[in-house]
């Protein structure tokens, strides 16, 4: 009987030790309602800031390496993200972000969703609707975009 015990102890633990079961545990993301409720309320204020055209209070919620890749591929640093907003054209004249989804996993947050901007140029007024997906980071408290891509679809 002793040495059942023990047998069965070893498998307990084989089986807790098993890769498969350890990287179960680790590719969850987190149960964090707060830090939930924290990415989408942030999305939506910088969704608003970039129609208000508030710059400044735009770019401190980006990380000093952002990156954002768009439809093309083409990949843009930080300060010409900020360049072409702060260009006015074309002008953003709605962002709505729509059907979020966030995933926490620590400091690091990934939001994904639908995206329709409404921007105007020479006159024209043009709609697109597309998914994206945003990396947030969390440095002293506060919630950073690090890196955003954006495909644009028909809809």
């Amino acid at each position: 009987m002793r040495s059942m015990r023990k047998l069965y102890v070893l498998l307990l633990l084989l089986a807790a030790l098993h890769p498969s079961y350890a990287q179960d545990s680790i590719l969850q993301s987190d149960a964090n309602p707060q830090a939930i409720a924290e990415i989408k309320m942030l999305e939506s204020t910088l969704s608003d800031l970039i129609v208000k055209g508030r710059w400044d209070e735009y770019a401190k919620s980006l990380a000093s390496d952002y990156v954002r890749t768009i439809g093309e591929g083409a990949a843009e640093g930080r300060e010409k993200v900020l360049a072409t907003l702060r260009s006015g054209e074309p002008r953003i004249v709605a962002m709505i972000p729509e059907e979020l989804d966030v995933h926490v996993y620590g400091d690091t947050a990934i939001l994904t969703g639908n995206l329709t901007i409404t921007a105007s140029q020479d006159r024209k007024t043009r709609e697109r609707h597309g998914r994206f997906t945003e990396v947030f980071i969390r440095r002293s408290g506060q919630w950073l975009v690090a890196a955003t891509q954006i495909t644009f679809i028909g809809k």
